[in-house]
């Protein structure tokens, strides 16, 4: 988003028919609805900048920025997956079957996460396969973690707790390069749109800016 500075004149009309409070009652309603159809996933922004001419950023760009974000989830789905293990462990769950279930659990979450916050993904569409392909993925990070607490049976068949959890989290951060790869360059992945066809001398976006939509969420009553 772009913001510019715009030098505007006022002059007072005497004459002025405009019904302050009415207009900023208005504006808090249209404010509200936009707050709630963004939460709702019912504002397709993608949408609106493409009326706009304008490129909203994708998985394709801002690697840095994808990165650092991407690390931060990243932690915290560490977090809750070491919490869980620990957890597990400490009520009886073995070592494998505990790794497993924290795996899965977290798994959902950091897929959900990345798909917002990282790479920008919002709405319902392709959620599923997002989910399907991070679980996908699991599969991964579990053979790492599996095969770090299988070496470590072998080395210290009584290792603490603290030791197993340790291990796991050196697996799981192992795994993290080559999930960000595969994420970025596969799962999340803008797939090309198909181009629609057009009359000669119509213009799509002007027609979608010019004509309300009624199941627009901003152009619907209250």
């Amino acid at each position: 988003m772009q913001i510019h500075a715009l030098a505007v004149g006022w002059w007072d009309d005497p004459n002025s028919r405009v019904d302050v409070v009415l207009t900023a009652q208005d504006d808090v309603k249209g404010v509200s609805r936009l707050r709630r159809a963004l939460a709702r996933d019912r504002l397709r922004v993608e949408d609106v900048s493409a009326r706009m001419g304008r490129r909203m950023p994708d998985a394709t760009g801002r690697v840095g920025g994808q990165v650092a974000v991407f690390l931060v989830i990243g932690g915290l789905s560490m977090v809750l997956q070491l919490a869980m293990f620990w957890v597990l462990r400490q009520v009886g769950w073995h070592a494998q079957v505990a790794n497993v279930a924290a795996l899965v659990g977290s798994t959902v979450a950091n897929t959900a996460a990345n798909r917002r916050w990282t790479f920008g993904v919002r709405g319902r569409e392709d959620h599923a396969r997002h989910q399907a392909a991070g679980l996908a993925m699991l599969v991964m990070t579990l053979a790492f973690t599996a095969a770090g607490l299988s070496l470590l049976s072998v080395a210290a068949p009584h290792a603490a707790s603290w030791v197993e959890t340790a291990v796991v989290g050196l697996a799981t951060a192992a795994a993290t390069a080559a999930k960000f790869v595969i994420m970025r360059r596969w799962v999340f992945r803008p797939r090309a749109a198909p181009a629609a066809a057009q009359a000669p001398g119509t213009d799509p976006a002007s027609e979608a800016l010019a004509t309300p939509d009624a199941a627009d969420p901003l152009c619907s009553a209250e």
